[in-house]
């Protein structure tokens, strides 16, 4: 049982650096440059945050 919680929070933890990590870097570029179609607001990147803790 000890294993499979371990597995899974290294499962969670590997999502975390590949996947989220690079989508929050993209939110801040397009925040930063405001090259996106839809405007990056700060609260937009407190929710993707926000998001993230809360998984």
């Amino acid at each position: 049982e000890g294993q499979g919680e371990i597995r899974v929070s290294i499962g969670k933890a590997e999502l975390l650096m590949k996947e989220r990590f690079s989508q929050f870097q993209s939110l801040i570029e397009d925040h930063v440059t405001g090259r996106s179609a839809k405007e990056v607001t700060s609260q937009d990147l407190q929710g993707f945050w926000d998001m993230v803790l809360f998984q």
